[in-house]
Order: C-alpha cells, then structure tokens, then sequence
C-alpha cells in the first residue's frame, strides 16, 4: 500500500499524469466482478400470467402503496427489510408491462431491499375485468401446494440446520403421485421452485411466530387463488458494493497523499465574462485534473474496471465551472463584504443528462439558476454515459449485452472523477475569484495555479486562499461553503448511487435528484422482455 500510494505522489507531481509506475506488484485490491450471489435489491420483480393485462384494476397501484401491505393486497414481498429487523410484507407497487406482449407485470419495491436476504413473492386473487374470472394460475402452482399441504399434514417440520432455507425432506413430496406431466411445465421445474418458495415462507413464519402480518401472510401458503409464487436471494453486500467501497477508500488514500489534499489541476481555457451591475454572461472555466483509474484501459471506452484494482496509473479528467456575474461581481462598500468569495452561497456539483456531458452545465436554464442563487457550479462527465460513450451502449443493447459490465465499471469510475472535483471545487472557485487576470499560460505545469504567488491578483491575497486556518482565507471560507450535488435525469439515476457512495467522506452537504424517471435495472428488463 505505502509503495502504491508513494508512486502515486510521485506521478502526480509530474507534468505527464497517465504513464504506469513500478512497484505494485501484489496490490489487488478490487473483488472480481460481478460476483453475482443474488438478484438487485432495487429491481422490479418481473412474473407472467396469462391475459394479465386485462387485471390492472386489481393490482397495488403507485398511487396506492399502502394498499400493499393490507389483507386484501393481490402481491406480496415478504421478508426482513433490514438485517436487524424481523420479516414483515414489504411496500410496492405493481404494473402491467405493455412493452412485453401484454402477459408481463412489475413488482417494483417502494424502497431498496437488503442485501443478502432472501425474500418471497406472491400473486393471488388477479381477476380478468372483462369476465370477473380470476386469471389462471401459473404451472406448478397449484401442485406445488398440494406438496406442501401432504407434508405439513405428515407433520414433515425444520430439518434442524438452522438455515432459513430448511426444506427438511420437503423434496421427498414433490414426486409422490406427480408424476403425471402438466402443460406448461412438463418437466415439474416450475413446482419445484414454487414447492421450494412455499416451504420458505412456511419455514420464516415458524420462525417467527410472532412476526409483523404472520396470521394473514400465513393464509398465502394454502390460498384457493394464489396465482404465483417464487422465492429469491438478493445480492451481498460486498458483492454489489466491495468495488465500489474500494475504489472510495483508495482514492482518499490517493487523495491524502497529494500536497494541500488536492488532485494536480490545471486550466485549459476561459470563456471571459461579459458583467454589468452583477448580471449578463458568466465565465466559463475549462480545465484537467488527474485522477487514480481503476480501469484496464483508461484509454478505451470499451474496457472495464482492472480486477487488481488501482496499480499506479492515474488519468487526466476534464471538468468545468461556471462563476455567474452574481458571483463575480466586487462587493460594495454598502455591503459589509470584503472578497468576491464572499458572494458564494453553494458550490453546486451539476450531474447531467442521458449520453450528454459537462458541458450541460454551461446551458442557459442552468446558469440562470446559478446567477439567481449565486451558485459556483462545477461538473465532469458521467464516464461510461456520455455521448462519448453510446456506440459501447449500444453494441451491449444489441448484440452482446454481457460487454454491459463495461459500461458498469466505466460509471463507477467516474465516481470517482467526481469525488475528486468535489474536493477541489473550492480552491478552483478560490483561484479565480482571487486573481485578477483570466489568461491561460499554455505552457503551465500541473501545479502552477497552486504552488506559485506570483500570479496577478487583486488586492485579496491569493497566497491566504490556501491558509485554512485563518477566518479571512478565501479558501478557508469556500470550504466552508455547502457543496451541494444536483442531478437530473440520468444525473439523478447515477445520483443516488453517487451521493450515497461520496457521503462518508463528508464532502458533500446534500443533493437534488430531479426528473430521474425509472432505474436502470427497470429499464433494461423492460427492453429485454420487449425484444424476446
């Protein structure tokens, strides 16, 4: 670790951010993936019936969550909600998916289950609206209670494990006088899985005797109209998240090792300003910052995160800010303000659009809202979901969707793009605020805009930027200042994983999620079943 952190310093302190260092050799870091031991725990849940789309009157609508967890609910998630809290039925909602043939429903749970539990999911009492018949029941259903109901009158119990997936020698029943084939499942896999579902959920409530909604759930098992049953496991912790918790504790690691905490950065370019009386066009800032890449090719869209994790190769990231004239503005005499920083309400991190990239930040419903609330904003882009980026999406959507995981390891990598301008919003809103020119030595190196003083300033100090100790240092109060993070539509898709995963860092005050629509996992299921 000391050896790949002292590499990375040493990198980072040259002017060619990106060449491979030596002396990693053994520093794996990242689990392989996708170690997939389970199903997502924020996906919908996705079943089949016949003529379904003729009982949407019945289902648990969006509108109606609570509806989910009555007596009278036509689905059921049944399971632990945490790892500390005992099974109970869990809110959801359900839909029918018209994208796929009419036949297809969603279970969609109102919030994240946990990882590494299993859960059981039931349909029962769905009626054709046309008729007022109930729909028929999936293969196996029905037989599959008639197992469970032979071995819990044989008094067949917990085999004794202490596993919550004891099925004792339930199995035993399952051929006992069935051996006659039935359409639609002629092999009597659908039985088995439902006997197995059934036998779980028997096993839970045994368990917990006394447990949220175990008198009414108990009447699932041997429901005259239950019409599904399936049982599943989501996935670990560590499977869906060690990556990713990886990649956070590296990159700090990385980012501690820096001089003054901060990744290398420079300016490329500046969109001057064109103010008056603290309104008109902001200045636009373009510019690099180097970040540690966990990928096997940072140089290829098509590659996937490296399974020895972070071996020394950093990679250069483009970023931009936008300071509105509300910002830029000189403070009056009238307004007891002494420095520029001063007008800074938030430093908003602007998370943008679906195959779109930074520069979104740059569009003019944006900037208004920075200009109005004297926002500094900054942005990078959603590696792995840029327009850069849609012939990879593309390619896995049509023809070879297992190269997805790509896309996945991209996105996760840019996580940590983002983290890092988090952390040096301050000092790029600092440097700009303070100095007084906005030229671009294109020969400047990596560290310029940090290490030198004698960059032309305004009579605030530029060299006080840096003195966090102190209550009138420019960046001491820019830290001081809210970072918020603000998503829309894809942003805010890529948002929630994002702000969850920077929050123990403390960077970050809060965020805003606007328009994200549908996860990723619905979406893809959907486009899946509407091609089958």
């Amino acid at each position: 670790m000391d050896a790949a952190i002292a590499d990375a310093e040493a990198e980072a302190n040259t002017d060619e951010p990106g060449k491979a260092k030596g002396g990693t050799e053994g520093f794996k870091l990242l689990p392989r993936l996708p170690e997939r031991d389970g199903f997502s725990t924020i996906a919908p849940l996705v079943f089949s019936l016949p003529q379904i789309r003729w009982s949407s009157q019945s289902m648990v609508p969006h509108t109606n969550i609570q509806g989910s967890l009555l007596r009278n609910t036509t689905t059921l998630i049944y399971g632990a909600p945490s790892h500390t809290a005992s099974p109970r039925a869990l809110p959801h909602w359900t839909e029918c998916d018209e994208f796929a043939n009419g036949d297809t429903a969603l279970i969609q749970p109102a919030s994240p289950l946990a990882h590494g539990e299993w859960y059981f999911a039931g349909v029962r009492g769905l009626r054709d609206e046309r008729s007022g018949d109930l729909l028929e029941p999936a293969p196996g259903v029905r037989r599959a209670q008639e197992v469970v109901a032979k071995a819990l009158a044989a008094g067949l119990g917990d085999d004794g494990d202490d596993a919550d997936d004891d099925s004792g020698d339930i199995m035993d029943f399952v051929e006992d006088g069935s051996e006659e084939a039935e359409e639609g499942d002629e092999r009597g896999e659908k039985r088995r899985l439902a006997v197995r579902a059934l036998w779980r959920l028997v096993q839970v409530l045994r368990k917990h005797p006394n447990g949220h909604d175990h008198n009414w759930v108990r009447s699932w098992v041997n429901a005259t109209d239950l019409q599904a049953a399936w049982a599943f496991p989501t996935i670990s912790a560590d499977s869906s998240l060690g990556a990713l918790n990886h990649m956070r504790n590296i990159t700090m690691k990385w980012l501690d090792a820096q001089p003054r905490r901060m990744p290398p950065s420079k300016v490329v370019k500046v969109d001057r300003e064109e103010c008056s009386r603290g309104k008109g066009t902001p200045r636009i800032v373009w510019g690099q910052l180097v970040a540690p890449s966990f990928l096997e090719n940072h140089y290829s869209r098509y590659s996937g995160l490296d399974d020895d994790g972070w071996g020394g190769w950093d990679d250069t990231v483009g970023w931009v800010m936008v300071l509105p004239c509300s910002v830029l503005q000189h403070p009056s005499k009238q307004s007891g303000l002494t420095s520029r920083v001063q007008n800074v309400r938030s430093i908003v991190q602007y998370g943008h659009g679906l195959f779109a990239d930074r520069s979104e930040v740059t569009e003019d419903w944006v900037t208004s809202m920075a200009q109005d609330n004297q926002w500094v904003l900054v942005a990078t882009d959603w590696r792995g979901m840029t327009r850069f980026d849609t012939p990879v999406v593309l390619q896995a959507l049509m023809s070879e969707p297992q190269k997805i995981i790509n896309t996945v390891g991209n996105i996760k990598q840019s996580f940590v793009h983002q983290a890092l301008l988090l952390s040096l919003a301050p000092s790029l809103a600092s440097e700009q605020l303070v100095k007084g020119s906005t030229e671009v030595d294109a020969d400047s190196s990596w560290w310029s805009a940090f290490s030198s003083a004698s960059t032309t300033t305004t009579t605030d100090s530029f060299t006080d930027s840096f003195n966090a100790t102190s209550d009138h240092g420019e960046l001491a109060f820019l830290e001081s200042v809210p970072r918020v993070f603000y998503g829309v539509s894809n942003g805010a898709v890529l948002g929630a994983g994002y702000t969850s995963w920077v929050a123990p860092t403390k960077l970050l005050s809060r965020a805003a999620l606007t328009s994200g629509g549908a996860n990723f996992a619905g979406l893809l299921l959907r486009y899946m079943l509407s091609v089958v």
